[in-house]
């Protein structure tokens, strides 16, 4: 039995006795008064653990006498003493804060030893721990206490005389617990931990163990739900949470939808939407464009985070709306669209762009649904990069894929048309199929083809430059590691990554304005190369309505191509410009009405005709557009203790949901990975010092 502190508090007590004698002493025969401050110098009276109360008090000094307080040992011994060490060893006497601490301990000492053990009775109040090898007489019991939570060991019957088995890996006492606790810190830091990674941690803490791949699996599992929260509840607090962020975010609006269970008290979740005051508040400063998505939720449960995200002068992405749905239909993209169109949006025109998915094509079809674009609700327009992709499955030729998104973003209609007959030269096939892309039904040999969906020179500026859906594409990216959390830290995770990009992006706005910019960095950029390039143009005007001819020399056009490599020739062209109600400018090029910002063939105009370029450049791209945009603040909200009260249903998920088998982190590869030069396959897990050591 390991000595107590006790003897050496008693010790200390004695000495410091002798030491108030002594004082005593020298005091009298001195007969000097000391101020009370002297009593400063003396050590902090020590509880006198083997004193019976009220003995051996001394009567030489009254304030000696006083400061003795091993009187109250019986009442105060818990509070003044020091805890008593939890030696490496198990010994009768140790003493845990809780049940879980003592098995915890437990578990650590025979991992070390390389013993299993089992128990064999555990209630309450007491449990017992024996040996699992049945010729082992080893067995430990220990009871918590009458009045505390804390667990005390008060016997062990004999040392281990069992052997460890040489041929095992695991151990039964390294528990998914266990392993919860060692990687816990590691998984906040790094959500994305993989198991090998967790296996090396454990393996790392515990020599020669060798834990099997559920029980990692289940320990990984066990350390995110401590971390952000259990799968099950967390759908439970997803309102409480959105309630919280609106009460401190004025402008924050969400929706929550579910539905009837057998349960009268529960209701199963269905889908869930929120957007934040500070990016609705930014919807008037944007272009009237979004792009919208969907990404896979690879956490418990299956699921798709919706995303739709708007552009501003910059073409910096702003995260307007997100959704949580159980999968990608007409159900669930109707639902969310609606959702934005009266929360968000409003009854501002729209351009939308997005993917070919049916259940997005059918929300522009539905006269109810807010986005009707046969009604003028809004217009939809297709990305440029997944018709590239569906296009590489067709035709298995990636210089032809690389073809059509040149085409795609001419804005030229002769250069348009000059690209169009390469690729209907080259095949015919390709030509028919895009033909039919714009449609709703492809079969559908009824409906006319819409090419305006499809080609930006067709597109009557609907689009503002924006042809793919790359910003929510890039979103899915930004949120990879959290979609594999439980829904409340995904939306936590939203919430300071919108957070984070306002304070950033306001702080360079604001600069910008300071600094008396009209208009972004990148549409300076832009007219600063316009400027310059209008310079060997030359401009004449042809009548009195506003209308000038620009004469371009030396401008290319295509003379033949041969694999995806093209040869110019250099022609004089002349563009037609029309300056009407003095800040309205139209070209032949239609690059003014397809973005909003000035050619270089306007340029040309308003420097033979003295005209302030400035005024033809669309406001929506100013500075001071840009500032208003992200002007908008963000402000901390309440621990969930200071939560509002919710007096709901409790919202449960839904459990056909969970995942089987292996969960699927990393994106499927698809052609246009292949087409944008990635590394797929094995050429992805090989670094650049690898390829470049092969050769």
């Amino acid at each position: 039995m390991p000595q107590s502190d006790d003897a050496d508090s008693c010790e200390d007590d004695a000495d410091s006795c002798e030491d108030d004698a002594d004082w005593d002493n020298e005091a009298d025969s001195k007969g000097d008064v000391r101020d009370d401050t002297s009593t400063q110098s003396h050590q902090t009276p020590r509880v006198q653990a083997e004193h019976f109360p009220i003995s051996d008090r001394g009567v030489s000094h009254p304030v000696a006498s006083f400061n003795d307080t091993s009187a109250f040992q019986p009442a105060d011994v818990n509070f003044f003493s020091r805890p008593k060490h939890v030696h490496d060893t198990l010994a009768v006497g140790n003493e845990f804060s809780s049940k879980e601490a003592l098995q915890l301990k437990i578990n650590s000492y025979h991992i070390k030893k390389n013993i299993e053990v089992k128990i064999t009775g555990s209630n309450r109040t007491s449990m017992v721990v024996n040996c699992k090898d049945t010729r082992c007489a080893w067995r430990l019991y220990a009871k918590s206490g009458l009045f505390s939570s804390k667990w005390e060991i008060r016997t062990i019957s004999g040392p281990h005389t069992c052997h460890a088995d040489a041929s095992r890996t695991d151990h039964a006492q390294l528990t998914a617990k266990m392993v919860a606790d060692v990687i816990r810190e590691d998984i906040r830091e790094n959500v994305a931990l993989t198991i090998k990674s967790v296996k090396g941690l454990v393996r790392k803490k515990y020599k020669g163990i060798i834990p099997k791949y559920n029980k990692l699996w289940r320990g990984r599992e066990l350390a995110i739900a401590q971390l952000f929260g259990s799968w099950e509840k967390s759908y439970d607090l997803l309102t409480p949470l959105l309630e919280a962020i609106k009460k401190d975010n004025p402008g924050t609006k969400f929706g929550v939808a579910h539905e009837p269970t057998g349960d009268p008290t529960e209701r199963l979740f269905k889908a869930a939407a929120w957007a934040y005051g500070p990016c609705i508040a930014a919807v008037p400063h944007l272009r009237p464009i979004i792009s919208i998505d969907a990404c896979f939720l690879s956490g418990r449960y299956q699921g798709r985070l919706l995303i739709a995200c708007g552009y501003d002068a910059e073409n910096q992405l702003l995260p307007l709306a997100f959704a949580l749905v159980g999968e990608e239909s007409f159900q669930t993209w109707g639902w969310f669209m609606r959702w934005l169109r009266l929360e968000v949006i409003g009854n501002k025109f729209m351009c939308v762009v997005s993917d070919r998915h049916m259940g997005i094509k059918k929300v522009f079809t539905d006269r109810y649904g807010g986005w009707y674009e046969d009604g003028g609700e809004c217009v939809h327009r297709l990305c440029s990069q997944h018709i590239a992709e569906n296009l590489m499955k067709k035709v298995h030729n990636r210089k032809l894929c690389d073809l059509f998104k040149i085409l795609c973003n001419k804005k030229k209609p002769r250069r348009f048309e000059e690209f169009f007959e390469i690729l209907r030269k080259k095949n015919p096939d390709a030509v028919a199929y895009l033909n039919n892309v714009g449609k709703y039904q492809d079969t559908n040999h009824n409906e006319i083809p819409k090419p305006w969906k499809v080609y930006q020179c067709m597109d009557n500026g609907a689009r503002w430059g924006i042809m793919t859906t790359n910003g929510s594409e890039s979103l899915n990216n930004v949120f990879k590691f959290s979609r594999r959390l439980p829904v409340v830290a995904l939306v936590e995770d939203t919430y300071y990554k919108c957070l984070a990009w306002f304070r950033d992006r306001q702080e360079k706005a604001m600069a910008r304005l300071a600094s008396q910019q009209l208009w972004s960095e990148r549409v300076e950029k832009l007219l600063a190369k316009r400027i310059k390039k209008c310079l060997e143009m030359n401009s004449m005007p042809l009548g009195v309505h506003g209308e000038h001819e620009v004469k371009v020399n030396d401008e290319r056009v295509v003379y033949k191509e041969r694999d995806g490599n093209f040869t110019y020739k250099k022609e004089t062209f002349r563009y037609k410009v029309i300056i009407s109600n003095g800040n309205i400018a139209q070209c032949a090029c239609l690059k003014p009405q397809l973005t909003g910002i000035p050619c270089a063939h306007v340029l040309a105009v308003c420097r033979e005709r003295r005209y302030n370029h400035n005024i033809f450049v669309n406001h929506l791209y100013s500075a001071k557009t840009l500032a208003e945009t992200w002007s908008g603040q963000f402000h901390g909200y309440a621990n969930q203790c200071e939560w509002p009260r919710y007096d709901g249903l409790t919202i449960v998920p839904d459990n056909n949901k969970i995942k089987k088998g292996r969960r699927k982190h990393a994106r499927i590869v698809m052609t246009m990975d292949e087409m944008q030069g990635r590394r797929v396959g094995h050429q992805a897990r090989r670094s650049t010092s690898d390829r470049r050591a092969a050769g």
